[in-house]
């Protein structure tokens, strides 16, 4: 097709995609954990968008599917259209199970499986966000392929004894106070003044779309500051308004003014190139695949449901036309304001030539249709399912079909000259014709993506766009095709749209990019399509002594909810607690050395979806770090029973578990007066912890009892005077002593300085002996009276540390 239809035609058309790949793309769920078995994931081509304790949530293909089941893995298929669909968790709240709003839910989305607390759903986002009026949490399950590999093994080095009790550890766990916990959490939730840059500020909200949300973020690394750790910002940015799944652009000649069709966010206006885009209010409720541009001030625009629309003053207002069908629409043609063309799925094709006030059937058969160009007022070509290539030479009275070489589905279609043109599709098809279509000749991609637009803005040069982020261009009419580099695209690219060799634009899941100079190089454009707005998590460092690239984090998320979240949300349970144990954290392990580092941090955006932990492990991970483990606190004062049960959710990572276990033996070795649940299949994903899930690294979420929630929860009234003050501190205890453990403490004390003097001598035999048959003190920390380092304090050690002074023995130590 003609993009710019001459310099008399102030505009243009364009199009298209298609739902093809549905015949033989899954949304599927598969449970595989083993290093063997997510080898075998790996390997199997599958896109892993999700992962939780139970299972990986993945787009396959039946290839994909053919290869898990040769290979022993079982899944379970949940949707046969992922390519165009948009998949969320909704969760009821903890506690609850969500089949008690299945009714509002079902009124909203497509619910393709609902257990326990949590339901996978698809539909329009802007509908599925209703459902939270009715305290419903939603997650956006992006579409960006996770890394599929195994958890980080925990490497336990013991330094050569038993891990038991040890009083390193108790003495830890005595400077953890109910009251510092109290003061931190008290300042986070607004319950007095706090200094923030050195001013007075009161922090009301938490919630992450305010100012002081930042202020929040900028008082805790103050305080990590304070402590004389090194602090930073983790910048992330959190889109108000994204929209999924640009399928369409249309263009002046000029490029200046600038059109997308979306599915889930419907019509975006550019008058600067794409500098800036402007989101057309109305215009969300259509689900648009395909927009045409004939003249200066009408557009038209097609989508699901048979819905057409039209406008008649450059894009800025838009009116939905009676439609001939109710069939998907996937294409659309207009040679000028009244004249034009629609198809669509069922072999749909519809004529007007009175702006679309009436329509001429002009169908032919049941496959579905796509992409539809005219080369002058008689001449067009349609594509679509089946390998069809449909030719008119009289307006569309009479298609014939042309011989594709094919079976599969074909996407796009574009014509340089009357003679001259291409088709793509499926499995990186392509050809090219000299004649008009007498004769299509295969060209070689060099990819088994599945095509799914060419555009030709003159005989010799042409670009074609397809899944995976493929964008391929050919200057010698295609006789070769090279690939170019247009980023690091999220998702697939259903677009390509060339004015002419040089400028041009490729559209894709939710972003765009633009080219001045034929695809040499490439500027995103995505973040000027909605308001982005920059947050932060907040990172405290402790490098370890011996082993600095190993890390141990403990991490909490500050941002908070309410009813009235712009005005006030204490967020004192959720999740002021966490970060004040988080605080508390790095106020006491400070003092102490270990072999591993220790990272302190706190997150926002969780309550959007885990945005804030999201962003820090993609980047942890694409930094190859080495995160032994990670410990998230979420919600950890509130008990409503007295039972004093504390939840550990771990999954079935081998490494995670194991994490969760040293904190039951926190529990055990310390007489810590809490009852641990280590939650393993069925495990929750809805806090930060998951986020570290998702990109292989070992992480635990430490909750309170499911069973018995805080009430109080996204509310005004979770404030600190509703906590269990004990539970509060012992939790944070066992929590803040799991992680000294996981970091591997170095006691500070020299092997044989039983009386604490900075050496070793008679006087440290003297003391031992006191200590051992007078009833003296204990040496403080015990293993410091441990000279021979074989586990215990005995007179054998008298006897080493005179064997050491007087006789030239081994030093004292292990």
């Amino acid at each position: 097709m003609r993009k710019v239809l001459s310099f008399l035609v102030a505009v243009i058309l364009f199009c298209f995609v298609s739902q093809g790949l549905a015949q033989e793309s899954f949304l599927i769920k598969v449970s595989a954990f083993t290093p063997e078995e997510i080898g075998i994931l790996s390997s199997s081509g599958i896109k892993a968008y999700a992962k939780t304790a139970d299972f990986y949530l993945a787009e396959a293909t039946s290839q994909n599917l053919d290869y898990l089941k040769s290979s022993g893995i079982s899944y379970e298929i949940l949707d046969n259209e992922p390519e165009y669909s948009l998949y969320f968790f909704v969760y009821a709240k903890p506690g609850e199970n969500i089949s008690k709003y299945l009714t509002q839910i079902k009124e909203k989305a497509i619910v393709l499986e609902a257990k326990g607390e949590r339901a996978i759903i698809k539909g329009h986002p802007r509908r599925i966000e209703e459902l939270t009026s009715f305290g419903l949490e939603l997650r956006l399950i992006k579409k960006k392929p996770l890394p599929l590999k195994p958890e980080t093994e925990l490497p336990f080095v013991s330094r050569g004894k038993v891990l038991a009790y040890d009083p390193l550890i108790a003495e830890i766990i005595q400077k953890v106070t109910t009251s510092e916990l109290a003061g931190w959490d008290s300042s986070l939730s607004g319950e007095h003044p706090v200094t923030i840059g050195g001013n007075p500020d009161t922090l009301l909200t938490r919630y992450t779309f305010t100012a002081k949300c930042d202020r929040a973020a900028q008082y805790i690394k103050e305080q990590f500051e304070s402590f004389g750790l090194t602090a930073r910002y983790d910048t992330f940015t959190i889109p108000e308004v994204l929209p999924y799944y640009v399928m369409d652009i249309v263009s002046r000649p000029s490029g200046d003014n600038a059109w997308l069709g979306c599915i889930y966010s419907g019509v975006w206006k550019t008058t600067d190139a794409g500098n800036h885009w402007n989101n057309i209010s109305g215009t969300s409720i259509y689900e648009l695949w395909a927009l045409s541009a004939p003249a200066p001030e009408t557009l038209y625009g097609v989508g699901n449901y048979g819905v057409v629309i039209k406008s008649v003053d450059r894009g800025e207002t838009w009116t939905q036309l009676s439609s001939p069908t109710s069939q998907y629409l996937r294409g659309v043609y207009f040679e000028n304001g009244q004249s034009g063309w629609i198809t669509g799925y069922a072999g749909s094709i519809y004529y007007t030539n009175n702006g679309g006030q009436s329509w001429t059937n002009q169908s032919t058969g049941v496959y579905n249709l796509y992409e539809i160009t005219f080369v002058n007022d008689s001449t067009g070509w349609v594509v679509g399912q089946n390998g069809r290539i449909l030719k008119t030479v009289n307006r569309g009275t009479n298609w014939s079909t042309q011989t594709s070489g094919t079976t599969g589905i074909i996407f796009g279609v574009d014509f340089a000259t009357p003679n001259k043109g291409w088709v793509c599709g499926q499995n990186g098809y392509l050809r090219y014709t000299t004649d008009a279509g007498t004769n299509w000749v295969s060209q070689t991609s060099g990819t088994i993506q599945a095509l799914y637009m060419v555009s030709a803005p003159d005989s010799l040069h042409s670009w074609v766009a397809g899944l995976g982020g493929v964008v391929l261009q050919t200057s010698n009419a295609g006789t070769n095709w090279v690939f170019q580099n247009p980023g690091n695209p999220v998702g697939s690219f259903y677009e390509i749209y060339f004015l002419d060799t040089l400028q041009g634009w490729v559209t894709g899941y939710s972003e765009i990019v633009h080219t001045t100079d034929g695809g040499q190089n490439w500027v995103e454009q995505t973040g000027n399509l909605y308001p982005r707005v920059n947050k932060y998590n907040v990172v405290a460092i402790k490098p370890g002594q011996t082993q600095p690239g190993k890390e141990c984090l403990i991490t909490a998320h500050y941002d908070d909810y309410s009813e009235n979240p712009t005005n006030y949300a204490p967020g004192a349970d959720d999740n002021g607690s966490g970060t004040a144990a988080v605080l508390t954290a790095a106020h006491i392990l400070k003092d102490y050395v270990f072999d591993y580092t220790l990272k302190f941090v706190g997150f926002a955006g969780e309550e959007q979806g885990l945005l804030g932990s999201q962003a820090y492990a993609q980047k942890a991970q694409q930094r190859g770090d080495t995160i032994i483990g990670v410990y998230n606190f979420d919600m950890i004062a509130w008990e409503g029973n007295g039972v004093n049960i504390i939840e550990l959710h771990a999954g079935t990572g081998a490494s995670s578990q194991a994490l969760a276990d040293i904190t039951i033996g926190v529990i055990n070795d310390y007489t810590l007066p809490l009852i641990p649940q280590k939650i393993t299949s069925g495990a929750t994903d809805r806090s930060d912890h998951a986020s570290f899930w998702a990109y292989g690294f070992p992480a635990i979420l430490g909750i309170e009892d499911f069973e018995e929630f805080n009430p109080y929860y996204h509310t005004t009234n979770d404030r600190i005077s509703a906590f269990d003050m004990p539970y509060f501190t012992d939790f944070s205890k066992a929590g803040i002593a799991s992680l000294a453990i996981l970091a591997q403490p170095i006691p500070q004390f020299k092997y044989g300085d039983a009386n604490g003097d900075g050496k070793v001598t008679v006087s440290d035999a003297v003391y031992l002996i006191n200590y051992l048959f007078k009833g003296g003190p204990a040496p403080v920390p015990l293993d410091s009276g441990d000279a021979n380092c074989d586990g215990q304090v005995t007179v054998a050690d008298v006897v080493y540390i005179i064997n050491y002074l007087f006789k030239g023995g081994p030093v004292p130590g292990c």
